[in-house]
């Protein structure tokens, strides 16, 4: 037998290295790819809690919205009518709530015909959210059962309040001057009544101090009096707090 070729005993000494390094690169190969499956489910997670938190934060308003539409509803109906379906929540108005939102969309259900047809299209006029108001201030005052008058011409709303609000403080101011006693018929509805009176106390206040006033911390509700609503009491708290 002759010589092996010239270099042939390198060649056989470096295969065990290229062995080797051919695992090193494998290990990489699958350690990068646990490390990206790893960063891809923590983006997922992180992904799902995002979406979550509206999710959440919607579905909690929407809850205000609809308790707001069935005692608006029940403020013209009466205590024991049949609710109809809450509608889809609007996008909430600056300056307003959610449950305010609701009220106003079952009070106008409640007005129609049978109850039960579509309820008024969302663009009303400043001269609908002022008349609406003037009819909730002037119950607020005199209770469900008062005969309300004829809503006056709305003035111009002033910076940093709203025809409904504006109509809130001349219902209220046209029920003091008529100088008549509270009527109490009808009963309160159910629901969150701790919230709702808060929501109606801070209406109260920046009637009379403003949007951009503080509102201080809201008292503990008052049980609702007959033919009222938590939310209606406490604006009238609001209102008394504020002109003190």
């Amino acid at each position: 037998m002759g010589r092996p070729p010239c270099g042939a005993w390198d060649g056989l000494a470096a295969a065990p290295q290229l062995h080797l390094i051919g695992a090193a690169a494998a290990e990489a190969h699958v350690i990068r790819k646990v490390r990206m499956r790893k960063r891809t489910a923590m983006f997922l997670a992180f992904l799902g809690i995002i979406l979550a938190c509206p999710l959440g934060a919607l579905h909690a308003q929407s809850s205000r919205y609809c308790a707001g539409f069935e005692d608006g509803f029940k403020s013209e109906k009466g205590a024991y009518a049949l609710v109809p379906l809450c509608p889809l929540e609007p996008i909430t108005p600056l300056g307003s709530t959610p449950y305010r939102e609701g009220y106003l969309a079952g009070v106008r259900r409640g007005r129609a015909s049978d109850g039960y047809s579509a309820p008024a299209p969302r663009g009303r006029s400043q001269s609908d959210e002022f008349c609406e108001g003037f009819e909730e201030g002037w119950k607020a005052r005199l209770g469900d059962g008062s005969l309300v008058p004829i809503c006056p011409i709305a003035p111009i709303t002033p910076v940093g309040s709203t025809p409904y609000r504006e109509g809130i403080r001349s219902g209220m101011a046209a029920a003091d001057r008529s100088g008549r006693s509270r009527t109490s018929i009808g009963g309160s509805s159910g629901g969150n009544e701790q919230q709702e009176f808060c929501d109606g106390f801070a209406v109260g206040w920046k009637t009379i101090k403003g949007d951009l006033s503080i509102v201080p911390i809201c008292p503990i509700a008052p049980i609702t009096p007959l033919g009222s609503t938590p939310y209606r009491e406490g604006l009238k708290a609001g209102v008394e707090r504020a002109r003190r």
